[in-house]
């Protein structure tokens, strides 16, 4: 047996900044005047708000000279904010548009900040970033309608679906630490079941934002000035400012993983752990890596995880690609988000089939199984969800585990055959015109069911069908005879066409052929009992060949 090993990760997971449970940023801000005599006040520094405390020195400048510098010190660190305060209203650059009403409608959860998090992940999915808007500042209608935008378009795009849901949403503007060093930055914050939350599409961060976020403005729409100024005296005033973070502490959530072995283009479990040490739930947008020539499918598992506070245990489910047989394949992989990552492996070996559970009327049999919706092992009667059982998954549940298909002939003469086709696991409640039967499916199962022309009317399981069957005329046949050929033909007035009219039959006595018919616009394939008539001496010759044949 074969075994293929691969040695090294082929994608690296990108992380973002690290969180911190405390930081710093030390902010100098350079103010120029140009001539002149007068006064310089220092009317807004950072927000001090919660989690952020901004102390700058000093805030009253007096020129000439007229270069000075006021620095900034930004401490960071989690909050949580009750203050509710004022309430935002929808304007003109966050109005839902129908297709926005029906996106929020459809992601409804069963919390504010689920629906927050299910809203805040398509945008960062479905959205990609632009940056060659950074000029301009495009409105929650052109961003759904485009796929397209930087931290402001994706910012209103959340904040006009939140709001059409009736919730509480702002606009939260500043600074945040990316790939280029220090940006302004947009994001929003929402009013959930925990207070204000962050909602940051751009970085991935839904229910909390790292530490290089410093908020310069909170509410309907964005600022990001760090100093705001007021002077007196014939002169203009400009800034320039540089930003340094000093040492901060990482917020770890103890990420780890483990992965069950598995069969070729079977399932494979692949379980994540990890502790949220804050008071209110969070949430990231999932990444993970395998080796690029080998790439599993995911079947089961949301893409963005969403952690409680204290320990979670979230659960992914891949389909593996075929493996050759006779051959075993050990498969890392890197799972994480943020600056979290995991690595494990997996084995994949030849695949030994999954049995299907036995289905009761309102339940299934599982044996040895993790429901992975609670994370129990069960064994016995479940109602229905997803399982991993070994190396097979199963979501039980009666719609998706009963197929069906309906076949019929377009047209026949006085009865014709109906079959109704069932394939799946479950209870199937059959309706034919008014004949109704209860049908237990274990694999597939037909049911054929004799009919006459006309109209039926076909339930599966409260899913109706309507099926029309013409009648046509008997085709009054008249059959002739020479040597071993016999010819069968239609009456001359019945208007039937016949495929094949003549059959050259191997045997005396009855042999069973199939033709085609064709009246009007109907095609029917017609089997015929078809008999050849043969005298004594052939009939004994015939006897003496299968004799001297059988031997």
């Amino acid at each position: 047996m074969r075994r293929h090993f691969w040695f090294c990760w082929l994608i690296v997971l990108t992380p973002v900044l690290a969180f911190t449970s405390q930081a710093g940023l030390e902010v100098a801000t350079g103010v120029v005047v140009s001539g002149g005599r007068g006064t310089l006040t220092i009317l807004q520094y950072p927000l001090n708000v919660a989690g952020q405390t901004a102390d700058c020195t000093p805030s009253e400048l007096s020129f000439p000279p007229y270069y000075r510098t006021v620095n900034c010190t930004v401490a960071r660190f989690f909050q949580t904010d009750y203050e509710k305060g004022e309430t935002y209203t929808t304007g003109s650059m966050t109005t839902a548009t129908s297709g926005m009403q029906a996106l929020a409608d459809s992601l409804v959860r069963p919390t504010v900040f689920e629906t927050s998090v299910a809203l805040a992940g398509w945008i960062h999915t479905n959205v990609v970033y632009d940056m060659e808007l950074g000029q301009t500042s495009e409105n929650a209608e052109w961003t759904f309608a485009n796929r397209r935008g930087t931290c402001d378009e994706q910012t209103h795009l959340l904040l006009g679906l939140v709001r059409h849901l009736g919730y509480n949403a702002r606009y939260i503007s500043g600074f945040a630490f990316g790939d280029t060093g220090w940006l302004p930055h947009a994001w929003a914050e929402v009013w959930t079941e925990y207070g204000w939350q962050p909602f940051d599409v751009t970085f991935g961060q839904f229910g909390v934002v790292d530490a290089s976020h410093v908020t310069t403005h909170k509410g309907q729409n964005g600022n990001h000035s760090f100093v705001l100024l007021s002077y007196t005296g014939q002169a203009v005033a400009s800034e320039t400012y540089q930003l340094a973070m000093t040492p901060r502490t990482n917020l770890s959530f103890d990420l780890t993983t483990n992965a069950t072995d598995t069969g070729s283009g079977q399932h494979v479990l692949i379980t994540l752990r990890a502790n949220n040490p804050l008071p209110v739930p969070v949430a990231f947008p999932l990444k993970w890596s395998f080796p690029h020539d080998f790439q599993p499918e995911l079947v089961f598992g949301e893409r963005v995880i969403v952690l409680k506070p204290g320990s979670n245990t979230r659960y992914l489910v891949f389909r593996t690609p075929v493996v050759p047989a006779d051959h075993i394949y050990h498969v890392p992989y890197v799972v994480g988000f943020q600056e979290e990552t995991a690595n494990s492996t997996f084995r994949v070996s030849t695949a030994y089939g999954c049995p299907v559970p036995e289905a009761y009327p309102d339940s299934f049999m599982v044996d040895a199984c993790i429901d992975l919706n609670t994370g129990r092992n069960v064994t016995g009667k479940v109602n229905g969800g997803p399982f991993m059982c070994g190396e097979c998954f199963y979501n039980l549940t009666p719609s998706s585990y009963l197929n069906y298909s309906l076949f019929y002939p377009t047209a026949c003469f006085d009865m014709c055959n109906l079959t109704v086709n069932l394939w799946g696991l479950d209870y199937a409640e059959v309706i034919i015109d008014d004949e109704s039967q209860e049908l237990l499916v274990r694999g597939s199962l037909s049911l054929g069911v004799p009919v006459g022309s006309g109209s039926h009317t076909i339930s599966v399981n409260g899913e109706t069908n309507f099926v029309n069957i013409a009648s046509v005329p008997d085709p009054e046949f008249t059959f002739t005879q020479s040597g071993k050929t016999v010819c069968v033909r239609p009456g001359p007035l019945t208007g039937w066409q016949m495929e094949q009219e003549c059959f050259d039959l191997p045997a005396c006595g009855i042999s069973e052929v199939l033709t085609r018919g064709t009246w009007g616009n109907h095609t029917l394939t017609l089997p015929m009992a078809l008999e050849r008539r043969c005298g004594p001496f052939t009939l004994l010759w015939e006897k003496v060949i299968r004799f001297l044949s059988s031997f």
